[in-house]
């Protein structure tokens, strides 16, 4: 358990001190971020509903095929 904790508490600090640098870096340039962060979502958004949108018509399509026996 020693070495576990060891290697937490040194990953737990690193990764602490990266959060804050970030946090830090984006702080500083907020408009870069924020036109950025919604491009993505945006993006991230129009992809997740394509995804779902074909499977709901691969779906259908299955059950209409086994609704008439062709399989």
């Amino acid at each position: 358990y020693r070495r576990f904790a060891v290697f937490n508490i040194a990953g737990a600090v690193a990764w602490g001190g990266a959060m804050v640098v970030a946090g830090y870096l984006a702080g500083s340039s907020w408009p870069v971020v924020q036109r950025v962060a919604s491009a993505v979502g945006i993006g991230v958004t129009v992809a997740v509903v394509a995804a779902l949108l074909v499977a709901w018509l691969l779906h259908r399509r299955r059950a209409r095929r086994l609704d008439t026996g062709r399989v």
